[in-house]
């Protein structure tokens, strides 16, 4: 069987501090929570513009093993 990908729906940034990237997304940019969710592991937190409901951004905090201590 073959995919067919029509169109990018999520696309992810690494940020060091969630909160703070959520308030310059959604305070300074305009943007809105999309999805704000604790999953005991890791946080799920992704934004979305007014008008482009439909395309996510994931602000995610780099871990192990994409990154450690030594980088």
């Amino acid at each position: 069987m073959r995919a067919i990908f029509k169109r990018i729906t999520h696309t992810f940034i690494y940020v060091l501090d969630q909160d703070d990237a959520l308030d310059s997304y959604v305070g300074k940019l305009g943007m809105v929570v999309d999805t704000d969710a604790d999953l005991g592991f890791m946080r799920w937190l992704t934004v979305t513009l007014h008008e482009r409901p439909d395309l996510a951004l994931g602000l995610m905090l780099p871990r192990p093993p994409a990154y450690d201590d030594a980088t």
